[in-house]
């Protein structure tokens, strides 16, 4: 959900089976399960609104590791909407209409 106050867990099979509070003041607009942790992009503070993404301990919800993208040449923070991560490639795709793609490569 946007500006994920609440972090719900799934089953494989679709049946929610925990819900959590959101402990950290990130607004998550994504949250992805790779490699062993959450990865959340999303919007920091309402008042400072920066652009955040986060490696989530999956247990605890603590950051294991921060990433601040920033903001697009349209000054739209690129953490707003949709995010994936593959094969050490981060797409960001921050804006509405019309939206871009954007990808980063991520150092080991």
């Amino acid at each position: 959900n946007w500006d994920a106050r609440k972090i719900y867990e799934w089953s494989l099979d679709g049946r929610q089976f925990q819900v959590r509070p959101n402990p950290l003041p990130v607004r998550y607009q994504d949250i992805k399960f790779r490699h062993g942790a959450l990865i959340g992009s999303g919007l920091g503070p309402a008042l400072r609104s920066e652009s955040v993404i986060h490696w989530l301990d999956p247990e605890a919800l603590t950051p294991l590791q921060s990433a601040a993208p920033g903001r697009t040449d349209r000054k739209v923070e690129f953490s707003r909407e949709g995010m994936d991560l593959r094969d050490g490639l981060l797409y960001l795709l921050p804006e509405d209409t019309p939206s871009r793609l954007f990808v980063f490569r991520l150092e080991p």
